[in-house]
Parts: structure tokens; sequence; C-alpha cells
């Protein structure tokens, strides 16, 4: 019987433990000893779901708001006739193609007035930079891994690039052998 009592007893005293260790910590503190999430790292965790589904709901808007939008109609793209008739204005021009380029990027327009290629980036971006004070646009166009050139003046039309070509020329203090560059 006394075997018995210490059985009793062992096991009355566990259960007081629990339940003090219920009153003083209460729910979090077996959670914690136990290996699970507290209360308020559940509540982080709902909040941080909650955050996660407006930030998608926020995106899945933005992408039915520009699938709504109407594309722009693209320029005609350049062929031999456009190409020709820059020369015929008296613009040294060159292709895309007949250059053998292969852009690493897409170009996003027809013609561009190439105005120097550069084997460190940091000279062609001064020259755009110095283009861009100037009033004339310009971007740069990467030609190979090891060179960038600065196309000023782009275009899609061209009568606009021969204008420009002539313009910059006269007035944009760019070196005389600057030609047109045309994507096709």
């Amino acid at each position: 019987m006394a075997n018995v009592t210490k059985k009793g007893l062992g096991g009355l005293s566990v259960s007081v433990l629990i339940l003090g260790a219920l009153a003083l910590g209460g729910c979090d503190f077996v959670r914690r000893v136990a290996g699970r999430p507290t209360g308020e790292e559940i509540a982080q965790k709902r909040e941080l779901i909650r955050a996660k589904e407006q930030a998608a709901a926020a995106a899945q808007e933005v992408a039915q708001a520009a699938q709504a939008v109407p594309e722009a109609p693209q320029a005609p793209r350049p062929d031999a006739a456009s190409f020709a008739a820059l020369r015929a204005a008296g613009c040294l021009a060159n292709s895309v193609s007949a250059l053998g380029l292969k852009l690493p990027v897409a170009l996003s327009r027809n013609y561009y007035i190439i105005t120097g290629s550069f084997a460190e980036r940091e000279n062609a971006e001064a020259l755009a930079a110095k283009l861009l004070s100037q009033g004339f646009e310009s971007e740069l166009i990467p030609f190979s891994a090891r060179r960038t050139a600065v196309g000023a003046c782009p275009s899609d039309g061209v009568e606009e690039i021969v204008s420009a070509y002539r313009k910059l020329l006269s007035e944009g203090g760019v070196p005389k052998d600057s030609w047109i560059l045309v994507n096709y």
C-alpha cells in the first residue's frame, strides 16, 4: 500500500508541476518546452501570410491592368529601301545584319546614330551624359562583351533620323565619322 501511495503522490506532484507551469507561464511555456511556436509567433506568421496574400492580389491587379492596355502600334521595320534612302541622303549607315552583330539585347528603335564605341563602359556613359546635356537622347548599346556603343537620337523614322543626324553633326560636337545603325 505504501508503494501505491508513493506512486499516487508522484503522479499528483507531476500534475501540480504542470498546473503550476501553466499558471505561471501559460500555454506558451508548454509550447516553448515542446518546441512548438508560441502564440506571438503564430500571430506573426498569420500577419506575414496576410501581407503575402495582399501583395499577390496587388500583383494580379497590376498584371490584369497591363493586359487591358492596348499595345502601341509598332513602327514598320527597316528594310533595304530605308537603308538606301539613308545612303541617298548622304548619311553613313550600316545595318545590324550587314555588320554581323549579335547584340546581347534587343534594340527598341529602328535607327540610332552611333557616336562612339568604347572598350570602357565608363567612357560610353560619359559621352551619353554629354549628349544628354546638349539635348540629344542617347542609349548605351552593348555591341559585345568588350564594346559599348553610344546610340544617339533613337528613332523609328527615316526622315527623323536623317534630320537628327545632320543636326547632331553640326551642333553636337561628335565625331564626323558618326554613322546610323539600322536595326535590321
